[in-house]
């Protein structure tokens, strides 16, 4: 039996890391750019409201992950498939979809610590008891 600890799983972890402190670097710059360059157009708000309420400089490294990385891999991935074999993104092992996981796992995590909008504001709004529940 192999090691739990290798293969495609230490392929995800590994390199899920290094996408992190690779997207967490860029979106660090990307926010000191925005905070020394108030007038640019990444330090502009997208939209009022919903979703995609936020400078400019947040979706940056999200859009080129959804554009340029996801589809390489994805790509990549069917086009080195087993065709004998059945085949949906992820049942087989392959290198790309490792690198596709690896950076969904990277970019959430970088996300999570140092999104303006992320995982800390939401963990504090679902930690809050809601207003409807406040006793009058």
């Amino acid at each position: 039996m192999a090691p739990f600890f290798d293969g495609l799983r230490r392929q995800v972890v590994v390199h899920g890391l290094a996408w992190s402190a690779l997207l967490g670097t860029t979106n660090v710059l990307l926010r000191r750019y925005a905070r020394r360059h108030p007038k640019s157009w990444m330090a502009s708000q997208c939209v009022p409201g919903g979703a995609f309420e936020g400078r400019r400089h947040i979706f940056i490294t999200c859009f080129f992950g959804m554009i340029v990385v996801q589809p390489l891999c994805w790509c990549r991935a069917w086009s080195g498939r087993e065709t004998t074999d059945d085949w949906w993104f992820g049942s087989q092992e392959q290198a790309a979809t490792g690198e596709f996981f690896a950076y969904c796992a990277g970019h959430f995590l970088q996300d999570a610590f140092l999104n303006e909008r992320g995982t800390r504001q939401s963990f504090y709004c679902i930690t809050q008891r809601p207003p409807w529940l406040a006793s009058s």
